[in-house]
C-alpha cells in the first residue's frame, strides 16, 4: 500500500511540474524542486544546453515567465502551451528516493511542437516527492516550434514562410468569392503587377490578353467585370512556395479551378477556367503581400460571354 501511495505521489509531482510551466507560475515550479535540486537540458540545435542547480539558480530560469499571451518573450508566438506527459515508468530505488523516465509532448496553438523524455531523480519530502536531478531531453522539435522560440518576424505568429503565402492565396479567393474589396485591396503591394493570357494547344503560353501595374488599377478592373457576374467560386490547390534565403519573399504557384456565372439576363451562363497563378510576394512587415500575379488559363469551359457587364 506505501509503494502505491508513493508512485501516485511521484505521478502527481511530474504532473504538478507540466501544469506549473504551462501556466508559467514560477513559484509552484520552484517548489517541486529539492533545496540543491537540478534542472538540466541536454542541448537541440539551435538550443543551447543548461543547467542550473539549486533554488537561487532555478528563479534564474524562471524570472522572465508571464502568463500573459505575448509578454513574455519566448511565448510571444502563441497564446498557449500544453505538456503532456504520457508513457512513465517509476522505480522506488529506497524507502526515500525513486528515479523515473517519462515520454512527453508539447502542444501549442500552433499544434505539435517538440516531444521528448524527462529522466528524473526523486526524493520523499514529507507526504509527497520532489525532483533531486530532472533531465530533459529532445527527440522531435518541428521546423515551426514556438516554444523556446525561433527567431522570426514579429506579427507572423506561427506562420513560416511556405503557409503564409499559401493563406495570402487562399485570402485572395476569398475575397474575390465574397467581394470582399477591402481585403482584397489589402493583399497588394501599391506597386503590384498583375498579368492574364490564355495558354494555346499542347500547353503552348499564348500572348498576354492584359497587364495591369499598380493596385489601383488592378482593384478597379477586377470590380468592373465582377459587376458583370451574379457569383463565383475559385478553388486552389497544388501550392508550391519558395521562400527566398532572407526570408522576406517569395515566389510560388497554386493551380486554380474558377467558376463563373453570369449576372441578370446572363443568368444562365457560365464560364469556368482550369489553369494556375503563378506568384511573386514579399513581406510587408508582419504580412506578406502579391507583388506580382500571373493568371495563367490552360482550360475554359462554358462561354467567355459570362463575362460581359449587365445590360
Amino acid at each position: 500500500m506505501a509503494a502505491i501511495s508513493a508512485l501516485d505521489a511521484i505521478r502527481h509531482t511530474i504532473a504538478a511540474y507540466t501544469i506549473a510551466g504551462d501556466n508559467r507560475d514560477g513559484a509552484a515550479f520552484l517548489a517541486l524542486f529539492a533545496p540543491g535540486g537540478v534542472f538540466e537540458f541536454s542541448g537541440f540545435p539551435p538550443i543551447d544546453a543548461f543547467r542550473y542547480q539549486g533554488h537561487d539558480e532555478l528563479r534564474q530560469r524562471t524570472a522572465g515567465w508571464s502568463a500573459v499571451p505575448g509578454e513574455e518573450a519566448s511565448l510571444r508566438w502563441t497564446s498557449f502551451i500544453r505538456h503532456n506527459v504520457t508513457t512513465s515508468e517509476i522505480t522506488l530505488t529506497g524507502t526515500d528516493t525513486a528515479r523515473a523516465r517519462t515520454y512527453f509532448v508539447v502542444f501549442s496553438d500552433c499544434g505539435p511542437d517538440h516531444s521528448g523524455v524527462y529522466d528524473d531523480d526523486l526524493v520523499r519530502h514529507g507526504d509527497g516527492w520532489l525532483f533531486a536531478h530532472r533531465r530533459i531531453s529532445l527527440d522531435w522539435r518541428s521546423p515551426t516550434s514556438v516554444f523556446p522560440a525561433l527567431t522570426r518576424a514579429a506579427g507572423l505568429a506561427h506562420h513560416d514562410p511556405h503557409q503564409a503565402n499559401v493563406d495570402l492565396m487562399n485570402r485572395y479567393a476569398h475575397a474575390l468569392d465574397t467581394r470582399d474589396w477591402a481585403l482584397f485591396e489589402g493583399l497588394f503591394m501599391p506597386d503590384a503587377r498583375f498579368a492574364a493570357r490564355q495558354w494555346d494547344a499542347n500547353a503552348v503560353p499564348g500572348p498576354w490578353d492584359f497587364e495591369l501595374a499598380g493596385r489601383e488599377a488592378i482593384v478597379g478592373m477586377i470590380r468592373t467585370v465582377w459587376d458583370g457576374l451574379s457569383a463565383t467560386h475559385h478553388m486552389l490547390s497544388n501550392h508550391v512556395v519558395d521562400p527566398a534565403q532572407d526570408g522576406k519573399s517569395a515566389r510560388g504557384s497554386c493551380y486554380l479551378r474558377a467558376h463563373h456565372i453570369g449576372n441578370r439576363k446572363r443568368g444562365q451562363l457560365f464560364e469556368e477556367s482550369l489553369g494556375r497563378f503563378d506568384f511573386e510576394t514579399v513581406r510587408d512587415g508582419p504580412v506578406w503581400k502579391i507583388a506580382a500575379l500571373e493568371e495563367n488559363i490552360m482550360i475554359m469551359l462554358g462561354t467567355a460571354a459570362a463575362f460581359a457587364p449587365p445590360e
